[in-house]
């Protein structure tokens, strides 16, 4: 028997012809197996080649599959809360198509519905490359923890399932696409982590673009850095008052005093690493307080199409997000 609970699943798709048409089939398959009301959000991140038009056949012949087109490439983050803001779900479900399983949804709805908000999906198997970018996942990981006091699972992916409560949480938050992989955590919903085995993958992630999401996210989530950037900023005035405090010394004690050049050349180089440290934070968060000022649409949705068939969808009482 079908259960009643309705699923969304939102899946983020880039140049993604190769395969997007075999996994949603298998997405559909799967859910309509399972689910009596269900349906599968694709965003189309401003793909190059004609991914848009292979989920377009898809609508001819398969149901409850919506499709949102963005006008140009905004990246994981904004496609995905393009999902998430137009999911209707009881829960909604981010997958990658090409690498997480179909199979894994059911599990990790059925564990929603035991009490659990939020349920991430860490892959099992990690390539040996990958053991590298563990560890600095791991490293910002404690930052994270350090910086705000919540915990964030180790290991985990962006496979993962939001109830209704989680989703409306997250639409609701303004700068929401910086903080996409840290909201539930900040927000203290009740969470769980499962295992899954994750297909290999073709895409890339560069690691400059890595550590700059964890920088961005640490920065957006945190004041801490900024008082960090306070405290240094008075240490090291303390220390160059002692340090003048020293020079006057010296020069009334010896009155053959050498130039000091080492010294002089050290603390000119110590002033000017502090001085831009000090400045690389602020300037972060001035950038975060540009972006949040200029009221910006956060993206554009060029078109939009739904299939021929959406079941019960007129029948559905959505939750105000409001």
């Amino acid at each position: 028997m079908k259960k009643e609970t309705f699923i969304s699943v939102v899946i983020v798709t880039y140049n993604a012809t190769r395969y997007i048409e075999l996994a949603i089939e298998k997405l559909s398959a799967e859910l309509s197996a399972r689910y009596k009301d269900y349906e599968i959000v694709v965003v189309d991140d401003g793909s190059l080649d004609r991914t848009a038009e292979a989920v377009e056949r898809l609508q001819k012949r398969l149901s409850n599959i919506q499709l949102y087109v963005l006008g140009r490439r905004y990246g994981d983050a904004i496609a995905t809360i393009v999902g998430l803001d137009n999911a209707i779900g009881d829960y909604v479900a981010i997958m990658d198509a090409e690498t997480d399983t179909p199979e894994t949804i059911s599990v990790m709805a059925e564990l929603a519905q035991n009490g659990y908000d939020v349920v991430y999906a860490a892959a099992t198997g990690r390539e040996t490359q990958q053991k590298f970018y563990d560890r600095l996942a791991k490293l910002f990981y404690n930052l994270f923890q350090r910086f705000t006091g919540n915990e964030i699972p180790e290991q985990v992916s962006r496979f993962r399932l939001f109830s209704r409560a989680v989703v409306n949480y997250i639409t609701a938050v303004n700068d929401r696409h910086q903080l996409l992989r840290v909201l539930p955590a900040i927000s203290g919903f009740s969470h769980t982590v499962i295992p899954y085995a994750a297909k290999a993958s073709s895409k890339s992630r560069s690691l400059m673009g890595r550590i700059g999401e964890g920088i961005n996210v640490l920065f957006s989530s945190s004041v801490k850095p900024l008082r960090f950037a306070t405290y240094t900023a008075l240490a090291a005035g303390l220390l160059n008052l002692i340090y003048a405090v020293y020079v006057v010394v010296v020069a009334l004690i010896k009155p053959d005093v050498a130039e000091g050049w080492v010294s002089l050349s050290l603390q000119s180089s110590g002033m000017f690493f502090l001085i831009s440290l000090i400045l690389t934070i602020i300037s972060e968060y001035l950038y975060g307080i540009m972006e949040r000022t200029q009221n910006r649409p956060l993206y554009n949705i060029a078109r939009e199409s739904s299939s021929l068939v959406f079941k019960r969808k007129e029948e559905l009482n959505v939750v105000d997000k409001s």
